[in-house]
């Protein structure tokens, strides 16, 4: 085992979310995944919405939504809107919400923007679930 490890830190608007040391994380920017790996070169990435995975010695998946991340000193710290734990995603709960929220069908168009916006976080916790079940399978 490698003593190059990475302090990483995901903050939320509730406090501290996740706090590890990892060997390597790929974070989902809004122009493309990132990998960092120890040594990484100082960056300051904003984060769309996606799969966040950290390795220990086994890979942990989180669907994050906005934010910015931090890179330095073998250092990856994280604030966004939110973190979730993807072992704690129910695919039957995401579908049956899913499900309901394309029943909808508003004529304002605030609320229809609101709707797609709803619409694409739960495809996007629904595809973070399927990554982390296609790793353990």
């Amino acid at each position: 085992m490698s003593d190059k490890k990475i302090k990483f830190l995901i903050t939320t608007p509730e406090g501290a979310a996740v706090t590890e040391t990892i060997n390597w994380c790929v974070l989902p920017a809004v122009d493309g995944e990132w990998a960092i790996k120890y040594d990484h070169a100082p960056v300051v990435l904003l984060l769309g919405q996606g799969t966040l995975r950290i390795n220990t010695d086994a890979w942990k998946y989180f669907h994050v939504r906005s934010g910015i991340a931090h890179i330095g000193n073998n250092e990856v710290n994280i604030i966004c809107d939110s973190a979730i734990d993807a072992s704690k995603l129910s695919e039957d709960e995401l579908q049956g919400h899913l499900k309901e929220l394309l029943e909808q069908s508003p004529t304002d168009a605030k609320e229809k923007s609101k709707l797609q916006k709803s619409i694409t976080e739960v495809k996007s916790k629904l595809h973070t679930l399927q990554q982390m079940q296609q790793v353990s399978a």
